[in-house]
C-alpha cells in the first residue's frame, strides 16, 4: 500500500520527535529544474500539511526573535503590561480592584490574634469585581513569490521577523493607547525656569497608591535634559547627569525606563510609541491574574504550547504563505496608581 506524503512527514517527524531530535521544518523552495509535474505534486502536498499544522522550528525562531535595530519593543510592553500566561484555557477571569481592595490592612492591627480553643478571626471577603474574557486570537501573514526569494536561504525568518516587529510594535501602541486613557492626566511645561524632576516627585507624594514604575517618552525625556541643562546650579548639573538607576533611585520607584522605538503607519513620517509623556504606574513580575497591577497581558498558548506559532504553506505555483499567531489581551486591572505627566 502505498503511503501518502502527508503521512510519511508526520511519521518521520514522529520518529525524530521520539530520539529527541527536532525536525527543522522549513521549506526548500525548489530549484528551476524541478519542475517534473510528480516533483511539484509532491511538494504541493508537504506545504498543504505543514500549512494546517504549526512548525516547530520557525514557531521557536518566533518565540526568541528580538529586533536587532530597536530597543526592546516588546520588553518596554511587557514592563508596562506584564504577561500573564493561561496554561490551556482561551478565557480569563481576573479580578478589578479599587485602591483599598489591593492593599487591605487590619484597621486594629492586633485582630489577628487567635485565642485558645478559638478559631482564627475571619477576614470578609475583598470586595473587588470579576471579570471574564475571552483571550483574542491575534496574527499576521504575508505571501511571498518564489522568484524573489530563491536566494535567500532564510526567506521564512525574514518575513518572520518582519511580522513580529509589525506585531510588537501595534500592541505596544495598543497598550499605550489603553494606559493614557484610563490614566490620570497631568500637564507640566518643562523649560529653564522648572524642575522637572521635582514635578514627578511631587505627583508621586500625591497619588492614592505611588506607582512603582516610570517610562519617559522621548520627547519627554529631551525636554527634561535641556531644562536641566539651561539653569545655571549644581542641582541642575548634578540631575542632568543621573543615569536610569540614579533617578529611580531619587524617586524611590523600581526602575525607570526611556522607550524609544518609533513606528510609522504607511506614511514616510515615524512617530514614537511613546509620545512626550511620562507614564507613572504600578507593575510587579511572576504575575497571576488577581495580583495588584495597572495592566496585564493575559495570554494563552498556541497549538505549539508557546506564545507564538508559524505556519507555511504553497498557495499558488510559485506562492507562498507565511503566518505568525498568538493569543493575548491586554487589561486595565486597576487605576490607583495610574498616571500620565504630559510635557510641553
Amino acid at each position: 500500500m502505498k503511503v501518502p506524503v502527508a503521512h510519511q512527514a508526520a511519521l518521520a517527524a514522529n520518529i525524530l520527535a521520539s530520539m529527541g531530535v527536532p525536525a527543522r521544518e522549513s521549506f526548500t523552495i525548489h530549484p528551476p529544474d524541478d519542475a517534473f509535474a510528480h516533483g511539484r505534486v509532491l511538494a504541493f502536498n508537504a506545504s498543504q500539511f505543514a500549512g494546517n499544522n504549526p512548525q516547530e522550528f520557525l514557531s521557536n525562531y518566533a518565540v526568541r526573535y528580538q529586533d536587532a535595530n530597536q530597543q526592546g519593543i516588546d520588553a518596554i510592553r511587557q514592563f508596562i503590561a506584564p504577561d500573564v500566561p493561561s496554561n490551556t484555557s482561551q478565557f480569563v477571569e481576573y479580578a478589578l480592584y479599587n485602591f483599598s481592595d489591593g492593599f487591605l490592612a487590619l484597621d486594629n492591627t492586633n485582630d489577628d490574634l487567635r485565642a485558645v480553643g478559638a478559631d482564627f478571626p475571619t477576614l470578609r471577603s475583598p470586595s473587588h469585581q470579576l471579570v471574564s474574557q475571552r483571550i483574542a486570537n491575534r496574527g499576521l501573514a504575508v505571501e511571498v513569490d518564489e522568484d524573489e526569494e530563491r536566494l535567500d536561504g532564510d526567506w521564512q525568518e525574514r518575513h518572520i521577523a518582519f511580522l513580529r516587529g509589525v506585531l510588537d510594535r501595534s500592541r505596544l501602541r495598543r497598550t499605550v493607547a489603553l494606559f493614557v486613557a484610563g490614566a490620570v492626566n497631568v500637564a507640566k511645561t518643562w523649560n529653564g525656569a522648572s524642575d522637572p524632576d521635582q514635578d514627578v516627585i511631587e505627583e508621586l507624594e500625591t497619588q492614592s497608591l505611588r506607582s512603582s514604575r516610570i517610562v519617559y517618552g522621548p520627547g519627554a525625556w529631551t525636554k527634561r535634559s535641556r531644562a536641566l541643562r539651561t539653569q545655571n546650579t549644581a542641582g541642575s548639573y548634578a540631575s542632568a547627569k543621573m543615569s536610569l538607576e540614579d533617578l529611580a533611585g531619587e524617586f524611590a520607584v523600581e526602575e525607570v525606563q526611556v522607550a524609544r522605538p518609533k513606528y510609522t503607519t504607511g506614511t514616510t513620517t515615524a512617530g514614537n510609541l511613546v509620545g512626550s509623556q511620562v507614564l507613572l504606574f504600578v507593575a510587579g513580575t511572576n504575575l497571576g491574574r488577581n495580583d495588584f497591577s495597572n495592566l496585564k497581558t493575559f495570554t494563552a498558548p498556541t497549538k505549539t504550547g508557546q506564545r507564538y506559532a508559524v505556519y507555511v504553506r504553497q498557495i499558488g505555483d510559485k506562492r507562498w504563505r507565511i503566518a505568525v499567531e498568538c493569543y493575548e489581551t491586554v487589561a486595565i486591572t486597576s487605576t490607583a496608581g495610574l498616571e500620565v505627566i504630559t510635557v510641553s
